[in-house]
């Protein structure tokens, strides 16, 4: 024989459930807020790493120096546009401009001005790495030689 309800309780049952389900949506959209925030403006080498380290789809390391400097070393599936060659290849990353790019340099001088130019041009997650490859370097994370950025098998 099934139970009846005193529609009281029913009613504080519904109450506790609606306040359950606010704190979940908002412990969700504060999650999220957070994350948003730490990708807007700078990214630090540590978060760089762990993203890196996930899944190399996940962000896309444009590195800004010159092809010299990108040859002699450069993190992990970084793809090398020279500051100077980019406004020109902007439509070269049109397909993947939604996708969060993380611009890197030597120490975050050239760095800045590819963040302000890929902004301007509608890129919508695009964050700067100031201590650069030179802050790669010194805290001994290894910098590799060959060329496999991920962007080359999104963009072509």
């Amino acid at each position: 024989m099934a139970r009846t309800i005193d529609p009281k309780q029913r009613m504080i049952h519904r109450l506790l459930y609606a306040a359950i389900a606010i704190v979940l949506v908002a412990g969700i959209v504060g999650m999220l807020a957070q994350q948003t925030q730490s990708l807007d403006g700078s990214i630090s080498l540590e978060q760089l790493e762990k993203n890196l380290g996930q899944d190399p789809y996940h962000f896309i390391v444009l590195d800004v120096r010159t092809p010299d400097e990108y040859s002699e070393g450069h993190i992990p599936f970084a793809m090398n546009v020279p500051v100077d060659q980019l406004p020109r290849r902007l439509m070269e990353f049109h397909e993947v401009r939604d996708r969060q790019f993380a611009v890197v340099c030597e120490s975050g001088g050239r760095s800045k001005n590819a963040v302000t130019l890929l902004k301007h041009n509608g890129f919508k997650s695009v964050v700067d790495v100031p201590d650069g490859t030179a802050g790669w370097r010194q805290s001994g994370r290894e910098l590799v030689t060959s060329d496999k950025s991920p962007l080359r098998d999104l963009t072509q």
